[in-house]
């Protein structure tokens, strides 16, 4: 491939591109590696009708299982292993210890890049593969309008006004372990893969708010925080119907809501 600047680079091609036609290409580096991506027209149009109308599912992305839908499917892999975790630990302390510039510095890093873009690697690949199924499956997918960005911005420091220049607990490492959890499932690379893989089924991506999704009972209506015994635990406390994963029944919700939003559209999924 002739690249600007750089002349023809050798390439391995991950698949052929079979006549389609390239749009733009974008270089990109992972650790050691130099990565091509290529944009093309396939010549491929989005279906006008999904192989099987009339199907729906809700979608609830969270914390401990990565993806929840209305059916009651529990989506969740582990991206990193125990292993590259602790290893993925020591070498950070290793890198905090190591002075800068140095060559072992640059080892360290090097080591490092390799483990987490290995974990992003098995990130994408889950989102991509669960996107495909649920888009495969159902020609309307609803999810949460989630601002994956504000979600995962860092607390603001809380200044004392009784001491200037001093500051109050503001719950800042709670936040960042709260936001590294949301990084970590692939919110936004869920959203991306499932939008990329609707075009090619026809399924239709519904987008509602998220409030009060997982407080409310998908059987009654009843909105209550205390439902919520748990993380994975939703008992209406109104109607005390049975106990069950609390991300189905936010998913369910969501299923509602989306439904409600296509139809007053005057769209059918």
């Amino acid at each position: 491939m002739k690249l600007p600047k750089l002349g023809w680079v050798k390439f391995r091609a991950s698949r052929s591109l079979n006549g389609e036609t390239i749009r733009s290409a974008t270089l990109s580096r992972e650790g050691q590696h130099w990565f091509i991506s290529l944009l093309v027209d396939d010549g491929k149009t989005t279906p006008t009708e999904h192989a099987l109308p009339g199907t729906a599912v809700g979608v609830d992305r969270g914390v401990a299982v990565a993806v929840a839908t209305s059916a009651g499917d529990l989506f969740d892999q582990a991206f990193i292993t125990a292993d590259e975790q602790r290893r993925s630990l020591r070498l950070q302390r290793k890198l905090s210890r190591a002075s800068h510039g140095s060559a072992n510095r640059t080892k360290v890093r090097q080591a490092l890049s390799k483990i987490r873009a290995r974990e992003r690697r098995r990130r994408q690949d889950f989102c991509v593969k669960t996107a495909r199924r649920l888009a495969h499956n159902n020609a309307l997918v609803a999810l949460e309008q989630l601002p994956v960005r504000d979600m995962t911005r860092r607390a603001q420091p809380v200044a004392d006004p009784a001491t200037p220049g001093q500051y109050l607990p503001n719950g800042g490492s709670a936040k960042s372990g709260l936001n590294r959890a949301i990084l970590s499932k692939g919110w936004y690379c869920f959203e991306a893969a499932l939008k990329s893989a609707a075009r090619y089924s026809g399924t239709q991506v519904v987008k509602v708010p998220a409030a009060f999704t997982s407080q409310r009972c998908s059987a009654c209506g009843h909105v209550d925080p205390k439902s919520r015994e748990s993380q994975a635990v939703f008992r209406c406390t109104h109607c005390l119907r049975p106990a069950e994963h609390a991300d189905v029944n936010a998913a369910k919700n969501i299923l509602a809501a989306g439904l409600l939003a296509v139809s007053a559209c005057g769209d059918d999924p």
